[in-house]
């Protein structure tokens, strides 16, 4: 219920973008470029950086307001909660086998999000724009074991260990945030940069992800 109520105001933040337009905003000619398409990269931090990627494709509803569809990897979003228990879990093995012990997660997603961009200053061929989205993400938890320097990882039932939701398997949540960014055309060309905040709403603890991201791509 949490996740849905999260959803919702989500939308309501995008409604208000919508209605931020000003009513003289003049839709665009039917002679100007209508969508685009383009790649981004970047990176993407939650407590440890790692690299996101992905691609966005959207449409102009006016001069000043954009809708946009993206699809985002990041290479891992574990949170400082996730690693700290499984740090924990490590210091368990190693007391209870005397020997060192390590322990890690890692937390690959993708995120599939849509939402609006509107402009809110434009000087030539520079825009500067906020945005905001929502969608879901699918986060897979990756946990990885030693002992004595031997990977151990799928052989912790033998030490009398098993993994909760919080360290292993996939999970499937709501996702949304919003940020802040630039756009600068070069005929029908474009190069975008921008930084946000993407919340994921993961089991035990959400993971809150920084983004910081250029694209190239092209209007059609």
């Amino acid at each position: 219920m949490r996740d849905m109520q999260l959803v919702v105001r989500l939308a309501a933040l995008v409604a208000s973008l919508a209605c931020a337009v000003p009513a003289a905003a003049q839709t665009v000619a039917a002679s100007e470029s209508q969508w685009f398409l383009g790649g981004t990269g970047g990176v993407a931090a939650v407590q440890n950086v790692g690299a996101a990627y992905g691609g966005e494709i959207g449409a102009r509803l006016t001069s000043r307001l954009d809708v946009f569809g993206e699809v985002l990897g990041n290479t891992n979003d574990a949170t400082r909660l996730r690693i700290g228990t499984a740090m924990d879990v490590a210091a368990a093995l190693q007391a209870s086998q005397g020997v060192t012990a390590t322990g890690t997660v890692k937390a690959p997603a993708g995120l599939f999000m849509g939402g609006l961009r509107y402009v809110f200053h434009q000087s030539g061929n520079l825009r500067l724009f906020v945005q905001g989205a929502g969608g879901v993400a699918r986060v897979t938890f990756q946990p990885a074991f030693t002992l004595a320097g031997a990977d151990i990882t799928t052989q912790l039932s033998n030490f009398g260990v098993t993994l909760g939701s919080d360290l292993a398997g996939t999970s499937t949540k709501p996702a949304f945030g919003g940020g802040i960014g630039l756009e600068l055309r070069r005929g029908v060309w474009y190069i975008g940069a921008q930084i946000g905040v993407v919340s994921i709403r993961t089991p035990t603890q959400p993971s809150n992800v920084i983004h910081a991201t250029a694209t190239f791509g092209r209007w059609f």
